[in-house]
């Protein structure tokens, strides 16, 4: 299940495309970005774009194959809640879907 810091980030990433670090602990300024994005990036839902000062994360390609981005804007800004839901849930089917093979 995604936390709200976390879908709050997947939607800022849909809406604008990439976040530096300085925009999310904006948005968070109580939370230990680093500590949340490193662990939405190992459940394959951020990719973290760049280096050191230029360092921004956005959608990963898995995130993207499995909502399409546009499908996702329109959902955000033109459709109801059930689409929204929707869209969340796929997303949260994500975070658990990613396994170590061991």
């Amino acid at each position: 299940m995604l936390t709200p810091k976390e879908l709050r980030t997947l939607v800022m990433a849909c809406r604008e495309g990439a976040l530096p670090p300085r925009r999310l602990r904006y948005l968070f300024p109580e939370t230990d970005i680093r500590q949340m994005t490193d662990s939405m990036t190992a459940k394959g839902m951020l990719e973290r774009v760049g280096k050191r000062g230029g360092t921004c994360y956005q959608l990963s390609d898995e995130v993207i194959r499995s909502v399409n981005r546009e499908g996702a804007l329109a959902v955000l800004y033109f459709g109801g809640m059930a689409q929204f839901s929707a869209f969340v849930t796929q997303v949260a089917r994500l975070a658990p879907a990613k396994t170590e093979e061991t």
